[in-house]
């Protein structure tokens, strides 16, 4: 199919790297008001790009099954049903997806200069204005999970009314938050009208929660019992999340969850933290105290208060 209004974004690396390519996403469509917006992403987080403002349609590389190696690729290219695109932006420098582009016989294909960058999702925006005649503002990401989702997960988890989620782990140790923290913060937040819902994904958090359970926390486990959309759902709900740098707390950002984003390695602040300017976002990267942590979350929530007491 030949249409020159078709746009692709291509973003095959991670959760959270898959949310941040939603700003550029939004200004597409405000730029090219009728375009069809094609997310191409690894078979692990089509739900990711799925529910995302503005993205009309997705598509699954599956990069370790039937997409494996270059036959897959050729295989991915031969049943793509979006032949010779408007535009191809290709949001990290990948030698496969910029194949793929060429393959496809995209009009335009726009790659970063930088492999990293000063901050992620600011990159991944300005990257439309490499399109003649385009301009760019940096938005807010956005994730529109239906509300039946979180009438499932009520159906099946007892949620609490009001609630504070705990995300106290990454896939990398340096980034995550002792344990002896993660005990005093649950029963901090336990000791006010609040509940602790902790979330997580695989044994390392199922690991983690026992550790809670036998230090005395009360708090309702959610380690790998919701998909993308569900936990979604319960952050959209939930009255803070406090989590470390992961996917978890850029999908907290993009359902408008007030959010406590720990950066236990200061470095990565620039690149990967939440812009306060376009969340409701509060960055510790020092002082990880429970102490510090808890007040920051009450001082969050107040603030929400506040903010919706001069709204109405």
């Amino acid at each position: 199919m030949k249409n020159n209004k078709i746009f692709l974004v291509f973003n095959t690396a991670a959760f959270g790297d898959v949310l941040l390519c939603n700003s550029l996403c939004q200004n597409i469509r405000i730029n090219f008001p009728e375009a069809k917006i094609i997310f191409i992403t690894d078979k692990s987080f089509v739900d990711v790009a799925k529910y995302q403002e503005a993205v009309d349609e997705v598509i699954s590389y599956d990069k370790k099954g039937i997409h494996r190696g270059i036959k897959g690729m050729f295989k991915f290219v031969r049943n793509f049903p979006y032949k010779q695109p408007y535009c191809a932006f290709i949001t990290y420098k990948n030698e496969r997806n910029f194949v793929i582009s060429l393959l496809l016989r995209a009009k335009n294909i726009i790659t970063p200069k930088k492999l990293y960058y000063a901050n992620v999702q600011l990159a991944h925006t300005l990257l439309l204005n490499k399109l003649k005649g385009t301009t760019v503002k940096n938005l807010p990401i956005r994730y529109n999970v239906p509300e039946s989702m979180l009438n499932h997960v009520k159906s099946i988890i007892n949620i609490p009314e009001k609630y504070i989620v705990l995300c106290a782990l990454s896939k990398n140790p340096e980034k995550d938050m002792p344990l002896e923290t993660a005990i005093e913060l649950i029963h901090r937040i336990n000791s006010t009208s609040f509940k602790t819902i902790f979330v997580g994904a695989g044994s390392k958090a199922e690991t983690f929660a026992d550790a809670l359970l036998k230090a005395g926390c009360k708090f309702v486990n959610l380690v790998n019992k919701t998909s993308i959309p569900e936990l979604g759902a319960v952050l959209k709900k939930s009255t803070c999340l406090i989590s470390v740098d992961t996917g978890t707390m850029h999908l907290g950002c993009a359902v408008a969850c007030p959010v406590i984003a720990l950066f236990y390695r200061t470095n990565t602040v620039p690149i990967w933290a939440p812009n306060p300017e376009l969340y409701s976002a509060k960055v510790i990267s020092d002082n990880f105290s429970a102490e510090n942590i808890f007040k920051c979350a009450l001082d969050i929530i107040e603030g929400e208060k506040n903010e919706s007491a001069i709204s109405i």
